[in-house]
């Protein structure tokens, strides 16, 4: 699942134009894709282990 899931979005990336973009739409389109590729992890319940610390493991 977890690589189906990066497969499809670094496809969508490997389409995008960034020479057909303002630098407004840049930012954005680059801004949505690190959130897409940022909320594919590991825990499907989208919690993270947290150490004995209270920091993340």
């Amino acid at each position: 699942m977890i690589e189906d899931t990066f497969q499809y979005d670094f496809e969508e990336e490997r389409h995008f134009n960034y020479l057909a973009c303002d630098e407004f739409e840049l930012v954005s389109h680059i801004a949505r894709f690190t959130s897409a590729i940022w909320q594919v992890h590991a825990f499907g319940d989208g919690k993270v282990t947290l150490g004995h610390q209270g920091k993340v493991a």
